[in-house]
């Protein structure tokens, strides 16, 4: 609860989630407060969970756009890489692909795979180092959760697709350890 002016407003959490801290220059977890002052709206303001920082709203929508791009640009070549990385290419794979990329409004027509294959391996180190500037720790852990689940889609964990996992969590900043933690927790999730 705040003060204005003497009479006591309402703060109402409406939102969570996670953002890149302007203060700590890190991902840290935030709620979105709305403050209301006798049944009048007066605002909302974005709170740092680790901090206790404020912010306007606008936070958490920065206005470029080198996030979107990097993370539509690393969903459609990792997930791609994914699909021929043990030298075929299987259709539970692409229809597991296929979701995920819908649901993050990604467009890539996976169908080009066999012709494109080049492509998606020559370039995949880069788009990821490149995103890793652009993405948050979250958004690139989705990625890596991501490429298991489509490594996982024909019920068969192959040893290239474990390796590609691995080498794109390096190329995004992950250490083995965190990488080995990945691996552990699909793995525990696929028993469950």
């Amino acid at each position: 609860m705040s003060d204005v002016g003497g009479a006591a407003a309402q703060e109402h959490v409406v939102a969570r989630g996670e953002f890149a801290c302007p203060v700590e220059k890190r991902d840290a977890s935030y709620v979105v407060k709305h403050i209301v002052l006798d049944d009048e709206e007066l605002g909302e303001f974005v709170l740092c969970r680790s901090c206790g920082s404020e912010f306007p709203p606008r936070v958490l929508n920065p206005e470029d756009h080198p996030q979107q791009t990097s993370l539509h640009e690393a969903f459609s070549l990792l997930f791609s890489a994914m699909i021929i990385a043990d030298g075929l290419i299987k259709e539970p794979e692409m229809a597991m692909a296929r979701k995920l990329l819908a649901r993050h409004d990604v467009d890539y027509d996976m169908d080009v795979l066999n012709s494109d294959s080049q492509r998606v391996l020559g370039d995949l180190a880069d788009v990821l180092r490149e995103a890793s500037r652009h993405l948050s720790l979250a958004h690139r852990r989705l990625l890596l959760e991501g490429a298991m689940l489509i490594a996982n889609a024909d019920n068969e964990f192959r040893i290239e697709e474990r390796d590609l996992i691995a080498n794109a969590g390096r190329h995004m900043g992950f250490t083995r350890t965190g990488i080995g933690e990945l691996f552990d927790e699909a793995a525990h999730s696929a028993v469950a």
